[in-house]
């Protein structure tokens, strides 16, 4: 969702906070928590400028795991390992 472009809502679980930076590239809230999902959702719905920040920055950090870029990545690390 977040390499289209979508404006995207986690919980806050395993890496996702890593993946996902609150409030930079997606909102996150605790697991399990009504409370949370539901205030979250209602501002993507109510502040237009808070979901298209939300969704362009969310492509960006999305395409820090692009594959090629990813593999490249990997084989600069085994390179420097030689």
């Amino acid at each position: 969702a977040m390499g289209a472009g979508v404006p995207v809502i986690a919980s806050r679980v395993g890496a996702t906070p890593e993946v996902l930076l609150d409030g930079e590239a997606g909102m996150l809230c605790a697991a399990g928590s009504v409370d949370e999902l539901s205030e979250a959702m209602s501002r993507l719905l109510f502040e237009p400028k808070l979901r298209e920040r939300l969704a362009a920055s969310g492509v960006d950090a999305a395409m820090r795991f692009e594959v090629s870029r990813v593999l490249h990545q990997l084989d600069e690390v085994y390179e420097a390992a030689r």
